[in-house]
């Protein structure tokens, strides 16, 4: 019996270690946040989109929400959208530091001083314009007054900081009080807190919700709606620091989007930025005049497009890198300048409209890190809030977390130029865009091995098609070439990862056309469709073509790093093989 028991406890010890460790693995992928070992991110910094709301059909139940396209949220609910949309004629995401900002002089306007119904089909793809005071026509057919808002975090921003834990999709009630808790205040435009008022942050069966009820309800229409939004005291909420105050209006107009939101800061010792200001392309003429830090480090973003955008700098003596749980890049070496040096940077998308800008900084005298410099650009009200949370060293760290690909010791690394004479026309350019045709591997290095495989990629539909920026070029020990890439597949896992693939075209292709299909024809095949736009830049939207339609082209056209069909009628269309197919 002594025996059986020895062995009965052995094995009840393996059981225990092994459910610990599977327990582990599930919190991990699916409730333990990624990105705890990154430096907090500055909360001020959030930008937020608005979900119409209307008050619960039953006492303590949820608020009501737009659902105009069918039973379920859906991207185009939004007025402004959480996400950037490049088109002028839409309101954009708003925060508290950089571009489109409120503040208690300069609030975010929810309100409409006209009334209206507003109704959308299924095959309608514009955003909504509803606001609070109009009535919506549900999917169903059923109407409700909007009497408040849903606030939505901007995805991009809250995957840098949170990583996969966080649910972006924004087909989702409630995904930012995982992590967030929030608080409504009346106050007059003086920021006097006004007592008896009708808003309220709702709570239903015990759960926060990111809704703010009861605009209908203020003690003054000319009042507005303090929101105060702090993080969590738990694991997901110290992924975040600080904390911020957005101020909503019924009265007033807002600011229409913007296609340019570029912002610089600099790092805190935490490795957190401070609150980012505004910056517009300039000249050498009239740069923007700094402070040098004295740690040498600087931090500009385009906050559109964080992600993609990369940021680059004629000075030698500077190194850019990307610093994905900020949200942008971060340019060290700025403490060896001396002071009046100016600094060219240049921050290109390669994908979108393939936009490039250009920025010049004065740097001045050094300065203490954290405490920022003058600017000829816009300024912002500094973060008030003093609370910063610890992170969780033990932690793994995050998939988005900055790296540079390292090379096996068993392989050589050779730079390749775009323009190699062996394969000239087969291999993409650097920062050109390209995705996988088959089953391919990102890894660490050129050595193509299991231990340095960082993930798979399975073969996939056309339009679903992984892609990726060519960053260099690098050859094998026995001189196969390979791509160094970015993983620039939003909303996935692995974005922003950066490595090895395979550089062979039978697997990895341009994502965008190079020619005229023979037949001058190409078929809209994204599942959205597309726009025609009146500018080769891509805006100035003329008209929405569905999928299935077929277009007349006329001419490529090459615009940066990437290249436009001109339609017969003169517009431009995207020529990215995910949104459309010629008809050879």
């Amino acid at each position: 019996m002594r025996k059986i028991n020895h062995r009965f406890n052995h094995l009840s010890k393996w059981l225990f270690a092994g459910v610990v460790t599977i327990i582990a693995l599930l919190t991990v992928l699916i409730g333990g946040p990624s990105n705890v070992s990154a430096a907090p991110f500055n909360l001020n910094n959030m930008r937020w989109g608005l979900l119409p709301a209307g008050d619960p059909t039953t006492p303590g139940g949820q608020a009501t929400y737009s659902m105009m396209r069918g039973p379920f949220l859906d991207g185009r609910d939004w007025n402004p959208s959480p996400e950037f949309t490049d088109d002028p004629s839409y309101h954009g995401n708003f925060g508290t530091t950089a571009g489109n900002a409120t503040s208690l002089q300069n609030p975010y306007v929810v309100g409409t001083s006209s009334p209206k119904v507003v109704a959308m089909d299924k095959d309608n793809y514009n955003q909504s314009d509803a606001q609070v005071g109009d009535m919506i026509t549900q999917y169903d057919s059923s109407k409700f007054l909007v009497t408040g808002v849903s606030l939505g975090a901007y995805s991009d921003m809250m995957y840098a900081a949170a990583g996969p834990s966080y649910d972006g999709s924004h087909t989702s009630y409630r995904p930012e009080c995982d992590y967030f808790d929030f608080k409504v205040e009346e106050v007059n435009t003086n920021g006097d807190v006004v007592p008896k008022s009708g808003l309220y942050v709702v709570n239903s069966q015990g759960y926060q919700y990111p809704t703010i009820l009861g605009f209908d309800k203020m003690a003054n229409k000319n009042d507005l709606a303090k929101v105060t939004i702090t993080p969590l005291n738990n694991d997901k909420g110290k992924l975040f620091t600080g904390s911020q105050i957005i101020y909503l209006s019924l009265k007033g107009a807002n600011r229409i989007n913007s296609e340019n939101n570029y912002g610089y800061s600099t790092y805190q010792s935490t490795g957190t930025i401070d609150n980012i200001k505004s910056m517009l392309p300039n000249t050498t003429q009239n740069p923007i005049s700094v402070d040098i830090p004295s740690n040498g480090e600087f931090y500009l973003s385009d906050l559109n497009d964080g992600n993609f955008t990369e940021w680059t700098t004629d000075n030698p003596d500077l190194k850019s890198t990307q610093d994905s749980s900020q949200y942008g890049y971060k340019i060290t070496g700025l403490n060896a300048l001396k002071p009046g040096t100016i600094v060219k940077f240049t921050g290109t998308d390669p994908l979108g409209n393939g936009k490039t800008n250009v920025f010049y900084f004065k740097f001045g005298t050094t300065s203490t890190p954290g405490t920022g410099g003058s600017s000829s650009g816009s300024t912002t009200t500094p973060n008030t809030s003093t609370a910063t949370p610890t992170t969780d060293n033990s932690a793994t760290t995050s998939s988005l977390s900055s790296s540079t690909p390292t090379t096996s010791s068993s392989s050589t690394t050779t730079t390749v130029p775009s323009t190699s004479p062996s394969e000239s026309g087969n291999v993409e350019v650097k920062g050109g865009v390209i995705y996988a045709t088959k089953k391919i591997a990102l890894y660490k290095s050129v050595s193509f091995t299991k231990a340095n495989r960082i993930a798979w990629y399975p073969k996939q539909k056309r339009i679903n098609r992984p892609m990726f920026v060519v960053t260099g070029y690098a050859r094998s020990a026995n001189g196969t070439l390979r791509y160094q890439v970015r993983d620039v597949n939003h909303g996935h896992k692995t974005a922003s990862k950066t490595g090895y693939i395979t550089a062979n075209k039978k697997y990895v292709v341009p994502v965008y056309y190079a020619s005229l299909p023979k037949s001058k024809k190409i078929t809209v095949i994204s599942k959205k469709g597309i726009y025609a736009y009146k500018s080769v830049k891509l805006t100035g939207k003329s008209k929405h073509y569905k999928k299935g339609i077929r277009l007349t082209v006329k001419k490529l056209v090459k615009h940066n790093l990437t290249t436009r069909y001109q339609l017969s009628n003169g517009w431009y269309v995207t020529t990215n093989k995910k949104l459309v197919i010629g008809d050879n």
